[in-house]
């Protein structure tokens, strides 16, 4: 659920702007709360996994062990589901509307024309787009690189 409302922040306007695509869009999302994800996971786990050590070494097998076990395993595959399964699928749909396709053709055509040495309007435009769309180790861009924030009732 984090991981979904990160990428709704954060495409809020996707089409309106020229730098990123949906898609790397959505992949800042998915970087910007994996940390924050697995450390609510292993914290979520932590108890669970003490639980199912204790029904099934301590007191033996039972509806404890059961229990823990499905909590245990569904917690996992519920973290992993979210970030690594869930978001991909979800940019893959949305590539086919109509709308995203063809933000996504005119966001590629502008770096193209940035390779090939366009106009000096396009290929300034083009470049600040390349440029922040991928970085390079070490050329983070800090704050810069997150996306702004909306004032209360201007949506």
């Amino acid at each position: 659920m984090v991981v979904f409302d990160k990428v709704r922040e954060n495409t809020h306007g996707v089409l309106d702007q020229s730098r990123s695509t949906y898609a790397e869009m959505a992949n800042l999302a998915v970087n910007q709360t994996l940390v924050r994800s697995i450390n609510t996971s292993v914290v979520a786990l932590l108890p669970v996994s003490a639980i199912l050590f204790v029904g099934t070494f301590i007191l033996g097998p039972g509806t404890l062990r059961d229990i823990s076990l499905a909590l245990f395993v569904g917690m996992a595959i519920g973290t992993f589901s979210s970030v690594f399964l869930a978001t991909p699928l979800e940019v893959t749909l949305r590539q086919h509307e109509s709308a995203i396709a063809a933000h996504t053709a005119k966001i590629r055509a502008l770096r193209a024309r940035t390779l090939e040495g366009g106009s000096t309007a396009d290929v300034a435009l083009a470049a600040g787009a390349a440029s922040r769309a991928h970085l390079l180790p070490g050329q983070h861009l800090g704050t810069a690189a997150q996306p702004k924030r909306h004032k209360p009732g201007k949506r």
